[in-house]
C-alpha cells in the first residue's frame, strides 16, 4: 500500500510537470510534506517523504507548488552565440539580470525586459565561451572567468577587481611662497581609495624637492583615477626632512584637484601611518564564495590547488585586496586542482577533481593572520 502512495504521489507530481502552457495552472498541496528523502528504499519511503520531484518548488507553509509558467524576457534574440551564464545582482534597492554571451557581459533592463545594446554592456572584449561565476559583497558584483581579468561592477562603476594604483606616476613639487617648512629635501608618495574605503599601493616613482628656509612646498600633476573606477579620494604621504620613510600627510577628499600646497612641520605628519605596500588585486580566478567577511577564489591556471582570500584589517574587510601571502594550498602534492568552492555555517567546502573528493577548511582562528590547512575531508 504505502509502495503504492508513493508510486501515485511521484505520478501526480510528474503529470503536474506536463501540463502545457496553454492548459490553467494547478497546485497540489500536500500537507505536512517533510522533503526529499532519496537513501531510502522506494517501498520504505515514509508517507511525508518524496524521492522525485520535477517543476515543483516547496513553499514556506511546507506545500508543494507547481512552479508558474515562464515568460521571455528578450523579445528579440541575442543571435546564435549561447549565453554561458545568467546573474541577479541586488545592490541597494536595485536589481540587475547580468548574463554574459559571446565577447558580452551585459545587464537586463527589468522594465523593459531587454539587454539594449549601448545602454546595458556591462563589459566588452571579453574572451567568447568561457564560463563566469560570481559572488555579491556589500552591493558589489565581483566575478571572472579564469582567463579575463576579474570584474568589479557596483551598478554603475566598473573596473577590473583590485585597488590599482597610481604605478609609475610622479608628481610635479616646487618651492613654493613663503612658509612654515624648513630648508631641506622632503619626499612624496600617492595613493588611490576606492569606494571611500579601500587603499591602493603608492605610486611607485617618488617626487622628491629641495627647499629653502621657510617655504611651502607645491605639488602638481598629483594623478587622478581612471573615470567610472569610483577613485574617491587619495592619500598623500611625506617624509621628514632627508628621510626615507613616507608619513601620512592628508587626504584629498576627491578625485579632482591636482594641486596641493603643503606647509607642515614634520611634527605633524602621522608617524604611525604609511603607505600600504601589499595591497594586491586577486589572482585572475573562476570560482569565488564569499565566507566570513572575506571573498574565496580559485581557479587559478597555474597554482590549480590554491585558495585565495581578502584581507581582513583592523576588523575591516576589504574584498578587492588580496595579500600576497593570503593563500593556501588544498592537498597541492596530489596533483589535484580545485574544481569549485562552497560555503555553510560550518565552514568552506573545495571541491577537487577527484570523483567525489571535498575537503573543508572549518571556521578555526586564524594563525599568524592566514587559515589552518583543512581539517577534514571526504571521497578523497
Amino acid at each position: 500500500m504505502r509502495k503504492l502512495l508513493n508510486l501515485l504521489l511521484i505520478v501526480s507530481l510528474l503529470g503536474l510537470a506536463s501540463l502545457g502552457s496553454a492548459q490553467e495552472t494547478q497546485v497540489l498541496t500536500i500537507r505536512k510534506f517533510s522533503g526529499l528523502a532519496t537513501k531510502y528504499d522506494p517501498s520504505e519511503t515514509p508517507l511525508e517523504y518524496g524521492q522525485i520531484v520535477r517543476n515543483i518548488r516547496l513553499n514556506r507553509f511546507g506545500t508543494l507548488d507547481k512552479r508558474p509558467l515562464r515568460n521571455v524576457y528578450n523579445a528579440t534574440s541575442l543571435g546564435d552565440n549561447p549565453i554561458l551564464f545568467a546573474y541577479r545582482f541586488y545592490y541597494g534597492s536595485s536589481k540587475l539580470l547580468i548574463i554574459s554571451y559571446s565577447t558580452f557581459l551585459k545587464g537586463g533592463d527589468d522594465s523593459a525586459g531587454t539587454f539594449d545594446a549601448d545602454l546595458t554592456s556591462i563589459k566588452t572584449g571579453l574572451t567568447a565561451g568561457e564560463y563566469f561565476q560570481a559572488v555579491t559583497y556589500k552591493d558589489v558584483f565581483y566575478a571572472g572567468n579564469g582567463v579575463n581579468a576579474n570584474i568589479h561592477y557596483d551598478g554603475t562603476n566598473i573596473r577590473d577587481w583590485g585597488v590599482d594604483g597610481p604605478g609609475e606616476t610622479e608628481m610635479a613639487g616646487s618651492q613654493g611662497d613663503p612658509g612654515s617648512i624648513p630648508d631641506g629635501t622632503y619626499k612624496y608618495q600617492v595613493t588611490f581609495v576606492y569606494d571611500g574605503y579601500q587603499e591602493s599601493n603608492p605610486n611607485t616613482d617618488t617626487t622628491s624637492v629641495t627647499i629653502a628656509v621657510d617655504k611651502e612646498i607645491d605639488l602638481a600633476g598629483i594623478p587622478l583615477g581612471t573615470a567610472l573606477t569610483n577613485v574617491t579620494a587619495r592619500k598623500l604621504y611625506r617624509t621628514q626632512k632627508g628621510g626615507s620613510v613616507y608619513y601620512y600627510l592628508t587626504t584629498i577628499a576627491d578625485n579632482v584637484d591636482e594641486t596641493y600646497s603643503d606647509d607642515a612641520l614634520d611634527g605633524a605628519l602621522d608617524t604611525t601611518t604609511t603607505p600600504p605596500s601589499t595591497h594586491y588585486a586577486p589572482e585572475i580566478c573562476k570560482y569565488f564564495e564569499s565566507h566570513k567577511e572575506r571573498i574565496f577564489a580559485a581557479g587559478l591556471l597555474t597554482e590549480t590547488s590554491r585558495l585565495y582570500y581578502s584581507a581582513i584589517i583592523k576588523g575591516i574587510s576589504y574584498p578587492d585586496i588580496f595579500p600576497a601571502d593570503n593563500w593556501i594550498d588544498i592537498s597541492p602534492d596530489d596533483g589535484e586542482k580545485i574544481m569549485g568552492i562552497k560555503t555553510d555555517p560550518s565552514g568552506i567546502f573545495v571541491s577537487l577533481n577527484r570523483p567525489r573528493c571535498i575537503k573543508s577548511l572549518l571556521p578555526a582562528p586564524l594563525v599568524n593572520g592566514n587559515y589552518p590547512p583543512p581539517m577534514r575531508a571526504a571521497g578523497c
